[in-house]
């Protein structure tokens, strides 16, 4: 799922831009209003959440992730979760099991899309 600003209410704070663990929003060039780019966005939700006058919304269709976590007996070790997660929430050595630090997680699913055993598992909200 992405998200959108509505930027005709945007109050320009800034704490959105702050909060995005993965830097897809920006300020427009004149210094007014922010932007999310869609490609960047990873569909956390986080900039949502944060958003101190709630205008930042879901486009699309989609649900959002709740948590995600690694299946200890289908874990191989291949280290292609680790290498994709664009916040680094993935531990482990090559062969080895590797954990999702909950803690730094931001619940984008790419780590999901790229395990070719299918050891990663979403629960959706």
């Amino acid at each position: 799922m992405k998200y959108a600003i509505d930027t005709k209410e945007c109050i320009a704070c800034g704490y959105c831009e702050l909060i995005c663990p993965v830097a897809a929003i920006t300020q427009d060039e004149q210094g007014g209003y922010y932007k999310i780019d869609i490609d960047a966005c990873k569909g956390c939700g986080q900039c949502a959440d944060g958003c101190v006058i709630s205008i930042i919304h879901p486009v699309g269709e989609g649900k959002r992730i709740a948590q995600v976590h690694i299946t200890a007996e289908k874990c191989i070790g291949c280290t292609l979760c680790k290498r994709v997660c664009p916040v680094g929430a993935i531990e482990g050595a090559l062969k080895a099991i590797h954990i999702i630090r909950q803690d730094k997680c931001i619940q984008c699913g790419d780590c999901a899309l790229k395990c070719k055993p299918q050891a990663i598992e979403i629960t959706y909200c």
